[in-house]
């Protein structure tokens, strides 16, 4: 037996324990889950096959360790039910902030092969791990990866800063943690605009951004794209400080709803409790937000 044969036997061994772990009753399967994260399966399922997703991305898998998260389900229920509502097949979608890629491939899924997926990761180490997972799910040709960091434009490179304990989800180009603690400079990393990146005419229609805490820029950054080819945005707005940068969106006349579990709230022009999670709607399509209105 040769070494690719026996990979592959190690391989089927190892999805069987962890298919098997993850149908155990509750008390049980918290058990098996941490024998497997911690046993050698777990890192040969982190670096060479991948961890199997769950509903909607069944599979599915995903490499590096971040896929131990998504492989029991759940994750981001809410912000997963929107992307889900509003993308179809055939869209064009942004993926702003795409990490290890699992948005990434819940949008190539459901763009299917007429609709194309804008990865943007500014880590180059993420951006990689991005790419593998795309190829493991054979959606190379539905999915374009750019390793930069999405800005206002105003320069070409710009410095990326650890986020805490060094969480790769967490890595960002304001200079402080989630927390407001300020963190250290890593690398300098390419920078564009979305403004300069989308050709004008180009048709977007969905865009997914999570850039702990740079929301701002890029919001600045998608002037034009706003208000020509008007996409459906699901912002993450980490604190205060971005929540003031929902002015982008209100000015180019988009209307703004909160999700809170499975409730979708609309926020008032001049509410300042910020939502997390805000869907953007163009007021010409109300009708995305208000299916699932309380």
């Amino acid at each position: 037996m040769n070494f690719s044969s026996v990979s592959r036997v190690f391989s089927r061994i190892s999805l069987a324990v962890l298919r098997t772990g993850l149908r155990l009753p509750v008390t049980f399967r918290h058990v098996a889950k941490k024998l497997i994260f911690k046993s050698g399966i777990g890192a040969y399922i982190d670096e060479s096959i991948g961890w199997p997703l769950s509903y909607p991305l069944h599979g599915c898998r995903m490499l590096g360790a971040g896929g131990r998260a998504y492989a029991t389900g759940g994750y981001e229920a809410s912000a997963v039910q929107v992307i889900m509502d509003v993308v179809n097949p055939g869209c064009v979608c942004l993926d702003v902030g795409a990490h290890q890629g699992y948005f990434t491939l819940l949008l190539s899924r459901l763009v299917g092969q007429q609709g194309h997926v804008y990865a943007f990761e500014a880590h180059p180490q993420n951006a990689l791990l991005l790419q593998r997972n795309i190829q493991l799910n054979s959606f190379q040709q539905r999915v374009t990866v750019k390793q930069i960091a999405v800005t206002d434009g105003g320069e070409l490179t710009i410095a990326l800063y650890a986020g805490r304990g060094d969480s790769s989800t967490e890595w960002n180009i304001v200079g402080h943690d989630v927390t407001g603690q300020p963190t250290l400079e890593e690398l300098q990393v390419p920078a564009a605009s979305l403004d300069g990146y989308i050709q004008a005419g180009q048709p977007v229609d969905f865009v997914k951004m999570d850039i702990e805490g740079a929301e701002g820029l890029a919001l600045a950054g998608m002037r034009n794209l706003l208000r020509n080819q008007r996409p459906t945005l699901l912002v993450e707005f980490h604190n205060s400080e971005t929540w003031a940068a929902r002015a982008e969106l209100l000015s180019a006349s988009y209307d703004l709803w909160s999700l809170e579990g499975t409730q979708r709230i609309k926020i008032a022009p001049g509410d300042e409790k910020r939502a997390y999670h805000c869907l953007a709607v163009p007021k010409e399509r109300l009708g995305i937000a208000r299916s699932h209105q309380h």
